[in-house]
């Protein structure tokens, strides 16, 4: 079965791990919970997409997330969302 729910700060070893099997880049645990739940602008949104196997145990197989930032435009601020870590697992 297949779920898509708000991600927790809990999924970070389990998203770090997708990161890394879809980019082949590494990232440590501080740097995915500053990005995601300690970000100095507006909260983000990130969201998962869960499977579970014939167990009922749940593995992380996608992430999808949105960075909240501001954004300088004539003279105003405005915030904005810019698509982060979108990922499948292949």
């Amino acid at each position: 079965m297949i779920k898509f729910r708000k991600a927790t700060s809990g999924d970070a070893l389990s998203i770090n791990q997708l990161y890394f099997k879809v980019t082949d880049r590494c990232r440590s645990i501080n740097q995915y919970l500053w990005q995601w739940w300690s970000y100095p602008n507006p909260s983000s949104f990130s969201y998962v997409i869960t499977e579970l196997d014939s167990l009922s145990k749940e593995s992380i197989i996608g992430h999808h997330g949105i960075m909240v930032t501001k954004f300088y435009y004539d003279s105003k601020y405005y915030l904005v969302g810019k698509t982060e870590n979108t990922m499948v697992d292949p």
